[in-house]
């Protein structure tokens, strides 16, 4: 896979994760309900990753 499409993929994937855990902080309460709290730090640090590389 050339460089340039790499890059478009880790983008919409990244793109995916910041969709999903911002769906899911609504879910989380206030950080109260566990299931949707990991799922947000999950996916958060998934997209932080994504986006961070070169």
């Amino acid at each position: 896979m050339s460089d340039w499409r790499r890059l478009w993929l880790y983008l919409f994937i990244a793109s995916m994760c910041e969709i999903i855990w911002a769906v899911a902080l609504g879910y989380s309460d206030g950080f109260r309900v566990p299931l949707p709290s990991a799922v947000v730090l999950i996916f958060l640090t998934a997209s932080i990753y994504l986006l961070s590389r070169p």
